[in-house]
């Protein structure tokens, strides 16, 4: 059963939260939140299945972290050229993600179905999947972390 049947979050609300971590500080590092990220994006392409195109970034982004404090993210891309899915896969889906702790629902976006899964613990945290007729895309973002972006720009470089 789909957890939010219009879960329409405007994508300039999500980034603007984006920065705004709410919930309590993460305690992984920032390579292991970007280890995390890239691990949940794996598992929703699992789930979905086909043939994916990996595009994530690993540089890193400046995020704030609760309580106003610099810290780092990472974000990650894909790409699946597929026709769209059937209802019960984005319900199964969003169930997936729902199950992985997240709050998700979809909706529509003119020609896109959009699902959308945020952690309720820190917005920064976030797993979209746009859905076309002939691709669709998954996007993601890990967990603020405390860091320093240039300290692991540094070490993105050295790897």
């Amino acid at each position: 059963m789909r957890r939010a049947i219009a879960f329409a979050v405007p994508v300039g609300v999500l980034l603007a939260l984006a920065g705004c971590a709410t919930g309590p500080v993460n305690t992984l590092s920032p390579e292991d939140s970007q280890k995390e990220l890239f691990a949940l994006l794996d598992d929703v392409q699992a789930q979905i299945g086909g043939d994916w195109v990996n595009e994530d970034s690993l540089s890193p982004r400046g995020c704030t972290l609760p309580g106003g404090d610099d810290g780092v993210t990472f974000t990650g891309t894909r790409t699946l050229e597929a026709p769209a899915m059937t209802e019960a896969q984005l319900d199964e889906l969003v169930d997936f993600l729902g199950d992985k702790g997240f709050d998700a629902g979809v909706s529509g976006m003119g020609i896109l179905t959009d699902v959308l899964a945020v952690d309720p613990d820190d917005k920064t945290s976030y797993v979209e999947v746009r859905v076309g007729d002939v691709s669709s895309q998954l996007t993601g973002q890990a967990r603020c972390a405390v860091g320093d972006v240039y300290d692991e720009l540094q070490r993105v470089n050295n790897e």
